[in-house]
């Protein structure tokens, strides 16, 4: 079984095929700087599902889609000053009924961060911080406690999850 991992970029859109012990078994990258609207991104977004589908040699659960700016619940909300369009766009909905594979959005850091404590850095580590680089500078940080405030809806900054144990 995999998993579609999507990382949507201003420069390039990043996909990757994942298994379940998180190693990455097929990848590419397509460019997107010239994209120029929404729904061009969202094409190229179900182009490298698909691509990314027809490597696979068993079940796709899901897709993870790392998008840059304020995302809540499948929902970009905006933020993504360097991507045309995405204001109160249920990325997650369009993509679900174009596939239909089930799909998880949130923003960039914070998949970023997932991945990380699920497979990577993080993985032995009960709290993280996680910086990202990029066209922008985002972050995301975890903590796995059950008693901290977070602040909701924050992309392109620092974001809070909480994990009961």
């Amino acid at each position: 079984m995999y998993a579609i991992a999507i990382d949507v970029g201003s420069t390039y859109l990043r996909c990757g095929l994942i298994n379940l012990k998180g190693e990455i078994s097929y990848s590419f990258k397509m460019p997107s700087k010239d994209v120029l609207s929404e729904g061009e991104i969202i094409a190229l977004i179900n182009v490298a599902v698909r691509k990314c589908a027809g490597a696979a040699e068993s079940q796709i659960l899901g897709v993870g889609i790392g998008f840059p700016g304020i995302v809540e619940n499948n929902v970009i909300l905006g933020g993504a000053d360097n991507l045309p369009g995405f204001h109160h766009v249920n990325l997650g909905a369009l993509i679900t009924e174009s596939t239909g594979l089930n799909v998880v959005v949130d923003n960039d850091a914070n998949m970023m961060a997932w991945g990380e404590m699920q497979f990577g850095a993080g993985k032995n580590c009960s709290d993280a911080v996680f910086l990202t680089l990029g066209t922008g500078i985002g972050g995301s940080a975890v903590w796995l406690i059950t008693n901290c405030m977070g602040i909701p809806q924050q992309g392109d900054g620092i974001r809070s999850y909480y994990y009961q144990l």
